[in-house]
């Protein structure tokens, strides 16, 4: 299966909390293809002794279900059943980890590492990742969501290019271009550095790409219904218990 970052969506195959990119085609100005192709390919290394492409919001989903569980078993098989305070209890911890990995699928910002702080091993595709390159793969809204910056090494005399205005006093730079000049970025992230790998990066070209996953989104729209329903039995239960609901 291939993906082009510019038209067709991601193509993925995921086994548990593993997540395997066969081919991603890309077609970015700051990355030339090599001779004789039409845009550089990604692949993911079949050798057995690769690093494997893992999303952390996957593992953290699967590690709180099975916490679910294991409160499940806990409140079946020990404790005392008829004791509302210990119910209560396990009902708090089952709804706390059900919401987690709730939460881990939605892929709240606040909840993700920033992708400067958690760089791929270039070693997981074949031949490796360009040095100037970011593959950066998470999940929002139960969407796979991939990023990919080509990047620019920061030196205290490099420059930073601002933005470039959409209005008519952006003639002047698509002018420039047309005459051979340095595209500017046309990013968000055009004017900032960042910390990558031990030194300062700038943007240069930045892209992304979104795949509604049918998979995730059950799994969402279940843990949602589950988090729903194991909140009213709370309330339910602290009323049973005479307990004030603030």
């Amino acid at each position: 299966s291939k993906a082009s970052v510019y038209s067709n969506p991601i193509d993925l195959f995921r086994r548990e909390a593993l997540t395997v990119v066969q081919d991603v085609s890309l077609k970015l100005p700051s990355l030339p293809p090599p001779r004789g192709l039409s845009s550089y390919k990604l692949s993911i290394s079949s050798a057995p002794q690769a690093p494997t492409l893992v999303l952390e919001q996957l593992t953290t989903a699967r590690t709180s279900i099975n916490s679910c569980l294991d409160v499940v078993d806990a409140t079946t098989w020990t404790g005392d059943a008829k004791n509302a305070n210990f119910i209560s209890g396990q009902l708090q911890l089952l709804f706390e980890n059900v919401q987690e990995a709730n939460q881990s699928l939605k892929g709240r910002p606040e909840m993700q590492k920033n992708w400067w702080e958690n760089p791929v091993d270039e070693k997981i595709f074949d031949p490796p990742l360009p040095p100037n390159l970011s593959f950066h793969l998470s999940i929002s809204e139960a969407a796979l969501v991939l990023h990919i910056r080509t990047l620019d090494l920061a030196t205290p005399s490099t420059p930073i290019t601002p933005a470039p205005s959409y209005s008519g006093f952006s003639i002047r730079d698509r002018l420039a271009v047309a005459l051979g000049g340095t595209r500017p970025p046309m990013h968000d992230e055009a004017s900032e550095y960042f910390p990558w790998k031990g030194q300062d990066v700038r943007v240069k070209d930045k892209v992304r790409v979104e795949s509604q996953d049918p998979s995730l989104m059950a799994a969402m729209a279940k843990l949602s219904a589950l988090e729903h329903n194991v909140a009213l039995s709370r309330r339910a239960l602290d009323a049973v218990m005479g307990r004030d609901e603030s």
